[in-house]
């Protein structure tokens, strides 16, 4: 990363609110000309795409933690779980004591409130420099190479097999969407949506849709455990759901009971 910073710097953005990514890409270079703000993003499966994309793989990528199509967390993750190329901001207007430890994990190399813009730009600066921020609280953030590595050889939740475009319809299912309504909300036909729900199961070794469903809750429990520690520890109460709140169990091993009932 030395070797570039006397460059100018293509900064990439992912947030759901227009208002907070026009801001951003004023008040950026504004404050550090050195910084041009290259694309923006308002869904997170976009900032995938287009970070891995050679043509326009920026040098750093601010996101959001709270996304409406997928979370800032599983952008960071699947991103880094990819690359080593793309340095990852974390940015959130809740206190960072609420994603530090997840966005960690995902291999981000900082997070940062998105209130005071200096200090955000100096972020930037920083990991542009020597390649993260290094401690927040108790929380260490590596750089992006060392959390490549970790993410990649380990042994990744079956979720992240998937495609964004898989996870993103996985999500809207679990969170109670007909595939219809998912198909028009994405554009799409209702067959490549059915087919994506195929496809998706395959990857999971899913044998309903109501298992891949209970399989994502469980990963979404499973990514929120570091930041709220045993009262994320949800167990399943009654591992005998009807088929219809099957997805609600949290459990990894009684999910399967459940999903099979």
């Amino acid at each position: 990363m030395n070797d570039r910073q006397d460059f100018r710097i293509r900064v990439a953005l992912v947030d759901n609110d227009a208002f907070t990514l026009d801001m951003l890409k004023m008040a950026i270079p504004r404050r550090n000309p050195r910084f041009d703000v290259c694309w923006s993003a308002r869904k997170g499966t976009d900032a995938i795409d287009w970070a891995l994309e050679p043509v326009t793989m920026p040098d750093i990528l601010l996101t959001d933690m709270s996304l409406e199509d997928i979370s800032g967390v599983s952008v960071c993750r699947e991103i880094r779980r990819r690359t080593e190329q793309v340095p990852l901001l974390a940015i959130t207007a809740f206190s960072i004591d609420r994603y530090a430890n997840r966005a960690a994990e995902a291999g981000a190399q900082g997070i940062i409130p998105k209130v005071n813009l200096n200090e955000l730009v100096d972020s930037i600066d920083v990991i542009v420099k020597h390649g993260t921020l290094g401690m927040c609280g108790n929380i260490d953030f590596v750089d992006a190479k060392t959390a490549h590595q970790r993410l990649a050889e380990s042994d990744m939740c079956p979720i992240q097999r998937l495609s964004p475009t898989e996870q993103q319809i996985l999500t809207l299912l679990a969170q109670g969407m007909e595939p219809r309504d998912i198909a028009d909300m994405l554009s799409i036909g209702i067959g490549t949506v059915k087919t994506h729900i195929i496809r998706l199961r395959k990857k999971l070794n899913a044998r309903s849709t109501k298992e891949a469903m209970a399989m994502w809750w469980n990963n979404e429990r499973w990514n929120s455990r570091g930041s709220h520690g045993a009262e994320a520890m949800v167990q399943c109460a009654n591992p005998i759901y009807p088929h219809s709140r099957c997805a609600l169990c949290f459990d990894f091993f009684e999910y399967r009971t459940c999903a099979s009932a």
